[in-house]
């Protein structure tokens, strides 16, 4: 059965996503061309103000069940069988695996897919050479976002990108970043994470440079990559900016400090270890703790630094900290020598609700001191103590 068109009401939804009015008269109509989407829309529409209901899961599995050819797409060649890798969970919480090369998490709401998780990992090697998997992984996300079903994705989640090692030293995100871009849903994408998969970061690359324009609507990007294109800045939408890396440079640095990035709120940063390409320094971050170039950011971590005593030590005075709700400064190096700086400063900390010291090289004596400087303060799973050699969390 071919998918019933009506670019009229497609464009009401796309004009508003969010809107539930639009899906519902494009609903009636399907269902008036006999098109199971229709009553898809419907079952899923209750589902979402019942979720408990068990007459109306029931309901929906069945419509799933019944019409994967039609709601999905056909399976790839040789993916018949029940074993795990084939097996299909309509349900939106668990994993798809109904392509023979890779794993998708589905969440549908209203008809239609509205969250896409894509890790295909190792799978999309089907087990022989690894030459060519990392394309027909993105040749996967291409087919897939194609489909009828895709068309109102707005949240898009990269996970493992199998890599080409003839090609490259690991995984390119940016290949699926472009598959995302020149896709039908880049103009509806209000979130977009590339989180990384069991590679080293440090040979995973990512280039964000194409995002800015493609998607207006984005208001979260991440990217986990030990190498990072950032581009030229600007985005009137964007909330969210993750930035992950095991060696972020002062060219990336820069960038994100001449950003135009009206809307930001949070800002996250891994600056990750020299000796895989990590250059910057308490200099270079500056403007950001100047607070002139973010006014709008209320959760802000500057992490995996191996300049963290000297965050620590610029924060107190930093024209940015009274604005924040949220700091993070674990996975570096902090030790004593910076904590000391936050006690000795504690009123400058003390609206925070939270101020994230984990992961680091603190003291038992320090982080007692540290218990009281704000209404919540993290300081588990310490690497060392202060005789230990510094390190960052993340850098291969």
């Amino acid at each position: 059965m071919s998918e019933a068109a009506n670019p009229d009401l497609e464009h009401a939804i796309r004009a508003d996503p969010s809107a539930v009015e639009p899906y519902l008269v494009y609903g009636d109509w399907l269902q008036s061309q006999g098109d199971p989407r229709g009553e898809l829309i419907a079952v899923q529409h209750q589902r979402a103000g019942e979720p408990d209901n068990e007459e109306l899961r029931q309901a929906e599995q069945r419509l799933l069940q019944q019409n994967v050819a039609h709601f999905f797409g056909p399976p790839q060649p040789g993916a018949e069988g029940t074993g795990p890798d084939q097996k299909i969970s309509w349900l939106g919480d668990a994993w798809a695996g109904a392509w023979r090369y890779g794993y998708m998490a589905l969440v549908w709401r209203r008809g239609f897919v509205r969250k896409l998780r894509f890790d295909p990992g190792y799978y999309a090697d089907d087990g022989g050479s690894e030459d060519g998997a990392g394309e027909r992984c993105v040749a996967m996300l291409s087919r897939f976002l194609a489909h009828p079903s895709a068309r109102f994705i707005e949240e898009i989640v990269i996970g493992d990108i199998w890599a080409d090692y003839s090609v490259a030293e690991g995984p390119d995100l940016g290949l699926a970043a472009a598959v995302i871009v020149e896709s039908p849903v880049a103009p509806l994408l209000r979130l977009l994470e590339f989180v990384g998969g069991d590679h080293d970061i440090s040979g995973v690359m990512a280039s964000a440079v194409p995002i800015w324009a493609a998607c207006p609507r984005l208001e979260r990007l991440a990217l986990y990559a030990g190498s990072i294109d950032l581009g030229q800045v600007r985005h009137e939408r964007l909330k969210s900016l993750v930035l992950c890396t095991g060696g972020l440079t002062t060219t990336e640095i820069k960038a994100v400090v001449d950003a135009e990035l009206p809307a930001l709120e949070e800002l996250e940063l891994w600056f990750g270890d020299s000796y895989y390409g990590a250059s910057g320094g308490i200099d270079d971050i500056r403007p950001i703790l100047d607070g002139e170039r973010f006014p709008g950011v209320r959760r802000l971590g500057l992490k995996n630094a191996e300049f963290s005593n000297d965050i620590c030590q610029a924060l107190p005075t930093a024209r940015i900290l009274p604005q924040l709700e949220v700091l993070d400064l674990s996975m570096g190096t902090l030790d004593d020598e910076g904590a000391a700086a936050i006690v000795e400063n504690k009123e400058a900390f003390a609206h925070l609700s939270y101020l994230d010291l984990s992961d680091s090289f603190l003291s038992e004596a320090i982080r007692g001191q540290l218990a009281g400087v704000c209404v919540n303060v993290a300081t588990s799973g310490q690497k060392g103590g202060p005789d230990e050699d510094r390190y960052v969390s993340v850098g291969e």
